[in-house]
């Protein structure tokens, strides 16, 4: 009995699967809480880019810390939505989710990186090669695995979905 109820416990190594309308409301709520999180913080960081370089570091450390955070707290919510039972759901999903898990390791690093950029005169220059770098991964976070939202049941349920609008 101890090991049925263990067992159950657990769950199944596959995720759940829901529908297409399911899946993309809970897509694009995740989504919109990590871009209002974003937007709110980008104009902070706006902000000390104008301040010396001493100042301006921690900002963009807490920024970049609270941002990974907001990233993976972002896959986690993707994860637990399973994934939408659509032809290629499955591989659509686990994208999503790996895409914004690396993400937030990439600002995880990028957040330990900036601990170090020097608080004199090459500051701008290395936080700008830092910038380059992120928004190069959150591009890559963008064009992936989108082509299956576009058409198909995804977008449909997309489209019909009032958390998407």
């Amino acid at each position: 009995m101890w090991i049925a109820l263990l067992l159950s416990a657990c769950g199944s190594d596959k995720p759940k699967q829901v529908s297409a309308g399911d899946y993309v409301t809970g897509l694009c709520n995740a989504v919109k809480v990590f871009a209002r999180d974003l937007d709110t913080r980008s104009s902070t960081l706006v902000a000390a880019g104008k301040l010396p370089p001493a100042r301006a570091r921690p900002e963009l450390v807490s920024y970049l810390q609270a941002t990974g955070k907001d990233a993976h707290t972002a896959a986690g919510s993707l994860r637990a939505l399973g994934t939408p039972s659509v032809p290629g759901g499955q591989s659509f999903a686990s994208g999503l989710v790996t895409g914004f898990d690396q993400l937030g390791i990439r600002l995880d690093h990028s957040a330990a990186l900036a601990r170090k950029l020097p608080t004199g005169a090459g500051y701008h220059s290395a936080a700008t090669r830092l910038d380059q770098s992120l928004r190069s991964a959150m591009g890559s976070l963008a064009s992936s695995e989108t082509s299956s939202i576009k058409s198909g049941p995804l977008a449909a349920a997309a489209r019909k979905a009032t958390a998407c609008r």
